[in-house]
């Protein structure tokens, strides 16, 4: 197997860096101390699917009204989310736009939980990202890297392509419970040991010792 993975030694170096600026950053959202953040890193696409985050958020206030959403990232569907977001009222949710890759692990470390809603993704790559943060993922069913990374309630949440009320529900019960977050944060880092530039390297190399006969 090669996994398909990331830095995780550097994003576990700049997530422990940034736990000074991650009250600053709240603050420069408005985002009090100890309210929920959602984050989703996404493109304002159809194939990435921001409505179906949206509009879980939007049930979500419901019963969290401290709540906050942050999306970093843009694209063409921004204009029918604001759209919503005015016609609903709906308070919480932070456009960033797109940001230089070195500032996401800040963004993780202030989350409480990451989406990635797609309905098409044949692997995701921010969920390696969140994980090797120590972030509770939540991803569609049609998110590639779900198959391989995400152990329900172990490591993370799977929910049905494009079913904004099933993620809600799974959102309402992560940020519930301290105990659960802080068991899927645990669970998403161990899997991501075996999910490196060493084990892919490891695994090159014993592949072609053995179409090598060995040698």
């Amino acid at each position: 197997m090669f996994p398909y993975n990331v830095d995780n030694d550097w994003l576990t170096q700049q997530t422990v860096n940034a736990e000074s600026s991650c009250e600053e950053l709240r603050k420069q959202l408005g985002i009090p101390t100890e309210a929920p953040v959602i984050l989703g890193i996404l493109k304002f696409v159809p194939r990435e699917d921001p409505m179906t985050l949206l509009l879980a958020f939007a049930r979500l206030k419901g019963s969290r009204p401290q709540s906050h959403l942050v999306l970093v990232g843009d694209g063409p569907l921004r204009g029918q989310m604001e759209d919503y977001i005015s016609q609903n009222s709906l308070s919480g949710v932070h456009f960033l736009g797109y940001q230089p890759y070195p500032s996401l692990p800040g963004y993780y470390r202030m989350a409480t939980v990451f989406v990635h809603p797609a309905v098409r993704e044949q692997w995701g790559v921010s969920v390696n990202e969140a994980m090797v943060c120590g972030v509770p993922v939540v991803t569609s069913s049609a998110v590639g890297a779900a198959r391989d990374l995400i152990q329900p309630e172990e490591s993370g949440f799977v929910f049905p392509v494009g079913d904004s009320a099933a993620l809600a529900t799974v959102l309402d019960k992560l940020i519930d419970s301290i105990e659960l977050r802080t068991k899927l944060a645990q669970g998403g880092r161990k899997i991501m040991e075996k999910w490196n530039y060493a084990q892919t390297a490891e695994n090159l190399e014993a592949a072609l010792l053995f179409v090598n006969g060995g040698e």
